[in-house]
């Protein structure tokens, strides 16, 4: 867990940026996915030994046999899927591997792995080397024993293919080692994807572009009732701004809030977060103490927690099924999101807390609820311990007394004996140069 600054702090600065994330492009990706599937035939592309040992990063390997012929071929096949309408900037293969002890091709031999990518047309599985067009990108050599992890690729290039999505999307792997009885050994191969989401067009034509909510809308449509539960205290949230009944906890004390989730497409929401400030100065917290963050990844939907460990302990945070949006709807088509967690110091005075959501297409909502909660009391608060200098003038050291007198007095002992010595080194100094 690491310690996050809430970005509820600065919430004109959120409101900015995501209404303009929201209404242009905005880049993404996959981030790196494992094969999923591993060609078995034909025999042209399936000459690996144990290739699903290169699906994961374990020191359990793949190995490539070379006999009488410098190439061996593997296909890999990927479980990727990008948001439709996206435009694909760049794919990053990634290659950890080595070869044998042996040396490749006698006394002299080039142990590299090549790639190719898919044609973006294909359908079904691959069925020989004609599957795979564009580019053909070779890694720099591998050394025996130790794996080493090369890149091929780049977030900028597409190896001269147009892909429209990665619905089958295969990589083919070529060994080249040279004509000696010899392997290369794959541990784990990945892809990454880059890309740009669709551009944002007008309101008729645009999908998954519309703020989640846990009360009204931008436009002032109510759409969760009792979108807000603090410790069994319920209540309807507002777009910006809510009146909150101030809720008092003591420290060591489990807290548990309940959210109800309106979006405009199901299974999109990216990133939640909770945070317990003090004051509000126009469009932020007067002072930010602490927060708890949810994120999902966009693609792979796993899932992750940080949060202020100085603050809390016991953080729970999850999506906990559906929900009804307004009451008696029995749509259930609204998400339920739970925290629970448990303060370890006080928050006291006047508080606020507030909550940020925003979804995969970063359409981003942020609303205040005040009063707020209060953690502990006043006589929780630990005083804070004014550092004092010691004496002295910037970076000299602090006068001692070693029986000699100070030696920062003029009329010391030590004083005295400290300007002999330096009298002595100058003297010695000159005398070393010629004077």
């Amino acid at each position: 867990m690491t310690s996050k600054k809430l970005i509820l702090g600065l919430l004109l600065a959120i409101t900015i940026t995501f209404t303009l994330t929201s209404n242009n492009a905005f880049a993404d990706s996959t981030g790196e996915q494992s094969p999923t599937i591993a060609a078995t035939s034909p025999a042209s592309i399936s000459q690996f030994v144990s290739d699903t040992n290169a699906f994961a990063s374990d020191n359990v390997r793949a190995t490539a046999i070379i006999i009488g012929s410098d190439q061996a071929y593997g296909a890999f096949g990927f479980d990727l899927s990008i948001p439709t309408g996206s435009t694909i900037n760049g794919i990053t293969v990634s290659l950890e591997g080595r070869r044998s002890l042996l040396p490749c091709g006698a006394i002299f031999g080039d142990p590299k792995f090549s790639v190719q990518l898919s044609d973006p047309t294909l359908i079904g599985n691959p069925t020989g080397i004609g599957s795979f067009v564009g580019d053909i990108k070779t890694t720099t050599d591998y050394g025996p024993v130790t794996d080493s992890i090369k890149l091929l690729g780049s977030p900028t290039d597409t190896w001269s293919n147009t892909y429209t999505d990665l619905n089958n999307f295969w990589i083919l792997i070529t060994t080249e080692c040279g004509t000696l009885l010899t392997n290369m050994q794959l541990d784990h191969v990945t892809v990454n994807v880059d890309y740009t989401l669709p551009r944002r067009g007008s309101d008729d034509d645009c999908t998954n572009c519309t703020q989640p909510s846990i009360g009204m809308t931008e436009r002032g449509q109510r759409v969760v009732d009792d979108g807000i539960t603090v410790n069994g205290n319920t209540m309807d949230a507002n777009y910006y701004f809510t009146d909150f009944p101030l809720v008092q906890a003591n420290i060591g004390e489990q807290i548990t809030m309940f959210f109800v989730i309106w979006d405009d497409k199901s299974d999109n929401i990216a990133h939640v977060e909770v945070g317990l400030g003090k004051g509000k100065i126009g469009e932020s917290f007067a002072q930010i103490e602490s927060s708890m963050i949810w994120d999902r990844h966009i693609m792979t939907k796993v899932e992750t927690i940080s949060f202020d460990e100085t603050a809390f302990t016991d953080v729970t945070m999850e999506m906990v099924g559906k929900t009804d949006c307004r009451q008696a709807s029995n749509d259930y088509s609204c998400d339920l999101f739970k925290v629970e967690f448990t303060p370890v110091k006080a928050i006291v005075g006047d508080v606020v807390f507030g909550i940020s959501i925003w979804d995969d297409r970063r359409n981003a909502m942020t609303t205040f609820f005040n009063e707020g909660l209060q953690i502990g009391t006043e006589a929780d608060i630990i005083p804070e311990v004014e550092f004092v200098a010691p004496e002295g003038t910037g970076n000299r050291p602090i006068p001692t007394d070693d029986g000699l007198g100070d030696v920062d007095n003029r009329n010391s002992e030590a004083f005295q004996m400290k300007l002999q010595w330096h009298t002595e080194n100058m003297e010695q100094i000159a005398k070393n140069l010629g004077y």
